[in-house]
């Protein structure tokens, strides 16, 4: 098992990764071990897929339960959600766009292009001519859609300057997620009073029954009946309340999120020039939640990372004006900034991963 001073940095990484659905599973290990990730290839499928890592503890089945998890008194790695996420994609219940990290670097969009006529996934192949290779992304027999990779390639280049925050944009980019979100350190509290007393009134109906059964007002089988719903209601309102407390820790932390996601955003066109093959696919699959269609020779897609999409309409809306705008303005519903979706985008482009060595090659051609 990999020793638990790699696996914040390491496993974490993994379990986001194959959340993504944009890597295999095997791809990922292999990926997690250039990292500093120490571990085979089936101690890594365990790994996944222990639940430990969510704060869970599995306990086995005996002649009167069955198997069920219980809260652990460590410290959990990643969330729930997370892990039931990863699940979702190891037993195929998530449709995952896997593509293979092998390709070569005149095709990086191989494997992340839809086909305009049969809508199926573009290949890529070189074409020799006179005066050398041509590549291509096309689709396979009988449809006959070709596209010239250099178009298309520079074409996914061009867009990602549309990302790039303009001067004072990063800073209105900030403030409407906290505003959209000011409120729900309020509402958390509240909603965990709520919960906590529902929590109370249940052991008190425990209490309550326990008592019935002392005193023949109710048998045994009708207790064992109620005692199971009781332990049930309160299973679930300590998992609301856990997620409830996790909510609340990623708010507190929103701050800190947005301008790790702000540093990536600044210096996501140049990750994707500068970078190898797999950096460039890494940063295609955080920014894209689907894959492109070629439509009149150019890509689209119209499903992109909700953080991504708000500082697109942020650079669209205000870029141009020099006075400064406090408001959201109707450019996101206030319940789409305060979905998990958004935050979870958000802490995707977070935690875009940048090689030492790449970010270092970056910073000495960027203006800070």
């Amino acid at each position: 098992m990999a020793t638990f001073g790699e696996i914040p940095t390491h496993l974490t990484w993994a379990f986001e990764t194959i959340a993504e659905g944009v890597f295999a599973t095997d791809v990922v290990w292999r990926m997690a071990k250039e990292r500093g990730l120490k571990c085979q290839r089936n101690t890594f499928w365990d790994l996944i897929r222990n639940p430990i890592y969510c704060g869970k503890i599995v306990v086995p089945r005996d002649e009167h339960t069955e198997m069920y998890l219980a809260d652990g008194k460590h410290k959990p790695i990643i969330s729930e959600s997370l892990f039931w996420d990863v699940q979702d994609v190891l037993n195929a219940r998530k449709k995952a766009q896997q593509v293979k990290i092998e390709t070569p670097e005149n095709l990086p969009l191989r494997g992340f292009l839809y086909c305009p006529e049969c809508l199926k996934t573009l290949t890529g192949s070189p074409s020799k001519g006179r005066t050398g290779h041509y590549y291509y992304y096309h689709c396979k027999s009988p449809c006959k859609s070709r596209f010239s990779a250099l178009k298309i390639n520079k074409d996914f280049e061009d867009g990602l300057m549309a990302f790039l925050p303009k001067p004072g944009m990063a800073e209105l980019f900030k403030e409407v997620i906290m505003d959209a979100t000011s409120n729900d350190t309020l509402n958390f509290e509240q909603e965990r009073k709520r919960l906590v007393s529902e929590v109370s009134e249940q052991n008190n109906m425990l209490t309550k029954l326990r008592t019935m059964l002392l005193s023949d007002d109710i048998d045994l089988q009708d207790y064992k009946i109620m005692k199971t719903k009781c332990d049930e209601k309160i299973t679930n309102l300590e998992s609301k309340l856990k997620e409830l407390k996790e909510n609340a820790s990623e708010i507190s932390d929103m701050g800190q999120i947005i301008d790790e996601a702000l540093e990536k955003l600044q210096i996501l066109h140049d990750l994707y020039i500068e970078g190898d093959i797999s950096d460039k696919r890494h940063v295609t699959g955080s920014i894209y939640d689907e894959k492109w269609t070629i439509f009149e020779n150019k890509g689209r897609t119209g499903k992109i990372n909700l953080a991504v999409q708000l500082i697109y309409q942020i650079n669209t809306a205000f870029g141009h004006k020099k006075a400064r705008v406090r408001t959201n303005s109707g450019l996101v519903p206030l319940a789409v900034l305060r979905s998990k979706r958004f935050k979870y985008d958000l802490i995707r482009i977070s935690k875009i991963l940048v090689r030492k060595e790449l970010l270092e090659q970056i910073l000495q051609k960027t203006e800070w």
